[in-house]
């Protein structure tokens, strides 16, 4: 199980899913640094001189990025289905993209309104875990093909 690189490829987009809860994914603050809006993986906080105005939810956005997480940690462990483990990997690229299309969703349309909307924020680290997170789940989903096919092949000259 942990031998095989597709189980490393999982784990680590698992962790970066997790990471993605722990730091803010947008800021956006005003010229003058009176107002501020961070959007983060459960919450939308708009901030005016270090003052709470408006907090709204953004669950969706922490509950796909959970789910990816579970959904990678639990393929790790389908290693003799690779069968499964392919497809698991697929899922979870497509809850990744949903997870990026969501937060993107939220930038445009909800947290860049909030105050100036001719003024653009900028995106956080944690924007782009959730698209190296792909890479590695598309990996994992390579490497476990690659030993499907190998598992064939062996099979295949007996």
């Amino acid at each position: 199980m942990i031998q095989r690189i597709q189980t490393v490829f999982m784990l680590i987009s698992a962790a970066l899913m997790l990471a993605m809860l722990a730091f803010p994914l947008w800021i956006k603050r005003s010229t003058d640094g009176a107002e501020q809006v961070v959007l983060g993986a459960f919450q939308l906080l708009h901030s005016s001189k270090a003052a709470l105005v408006g907090q709204s939810g953004t669950y969706a956005i922490g509950v796909t990025a959970v789910l990816s997480a579970i959904v990678s940690i639990y393929a790790i462990f389908q290693y003799k289905k690779r069968r499964l483990q392919i497809t698991l990997c697929g899922f979870n690229v497509v809850l990744i993209c949903s997870n990026i299309g969501l937060v993107v969703y939220y930038v445009h349309f909800i947290a860049n309104k909030i105050f100036s909307p001719e003024q653009y924020g900028a995106f956080g680290y944690a924007f782009f875990f959730p698209v190296i997170a792909v890479i590695f789940s598309q990996l994992a989903s390579r490497f476990a093909w690659r030993d499907e096919k190998m598992v064939r092949d062996s099979e295949r000259l007996r």
